[in-house]
């Protein structure tokens, strides 16, 4: 049975976009197979929770974290729910401390740029390999009512974390984070949806592995359409040349604002 199937034959009342269903298939795909914890942040009446018990390997631990204390009523029907402001780095480290490591953690709660926040930054490191981070509704850095669009966005935060990653590029000089460049190794973005993969295995830092002894002459031409001398066999044809690129890079860029909105 499908996921969009189980949710539709759900006791518990549940709010999903549809778009959603596929996405959690594809993310979730190598995870469902086998016992996870799995943390969703804003239960609401419980419906989701139900949804990922019975979409879930049958000996995963499915927990619920909700602001509203209301959701302690879902204890009574075995549901295990955490009371707490998922905007509290406080609430987090209490949290983590007590449950431990987690598999999958999603993020149903707040919407605010700092809940999104804050939960992606309290809970990278307490993510096991293979893990997920998915926050949903990422759509609200765009609403006005929750002070967006802005450039602490959750979205813009996304953004600058996928710089971040770049960091583990031994070539650039981009400022490195270990938050992020040890522990997240790739950032997936859906429709209203932003997925984190940790992975620390794969967060090393990469250089330049060369192999093999024989050439075959061969030139590097990935400017050759912007110099004016083929050769440069003086100081003036090397400094026209560099001319010649910086202008024709601004150009470029010039022609390139169209692919941009």
């Amino acid at each position: 049975m499908s996921l969009f199937e189980i949710y539709k034959s759900l006791n518990l009342k549940a709010g999903k976009l549809t778009g959603y269903f596929p996405v959690y298939e594809k993310i979730l795909k190598d995870l469902k197979s086998k016992p996870i914890v799995f943390v969703e942040v804003g239960v609401m009446d419980g419906g989701s929770l139900e949804m990922w018990i019975k979409y879930l390997h049958e000996d995963s631990r499915i927990i619920g974290v909700e602001l509203n204390e209301n959701a302690i009523k879902l204890r009574d029907k075995g549901y295990e729910i955490f009371i707490g402001d998922q905007s509290s780095p406080e609430f987090w480290k209490k949290f983590y401390n007590e449950v431990g490591m987690i598999d999958v953690l999603l993020d149903d709660g707040g919407h605010t740029n700092l809940c999104q926040i804050v939960t992606v930054n309290e809970s990278i490191n307490n993510i096991n390999d293979g893990g997920k981070i998915i926050i949903e509704d990422v759509g609200t850095s765009f609403m006005p009512r929750f002070g967006n669009p802005c450039k602490t966005s959750f979205l813009n935060y996304s953004k600058n974390v996928v710089n971040r990653l770049y960091g583990r590029n031994q070539s650039l000089n981009i400022k490195r984070s270990n938050l992020f460049e040890q522990n997240v190794f790739s950032i997936n973005f859906y429709d209203s949806i932003v997925s984190f993969e940790i992975n620390r295995k794969n967060c090393f830092i990469s250089k330049l592995e060369l192999s093999g002894t024989e050439k075959i002459g061969a030139l590097d031409y990935r400017f050759n359409h912007l110099e004016i001398f083929s050769n440069e066999n003086n100081y003036f044809q090397k400094t026209i040349n560099r001319l010649s690129r910086r202008i024709g890079i601004i150009y470029e860029n010039f022609k390139l604002k169209k692919f941009f909105y």
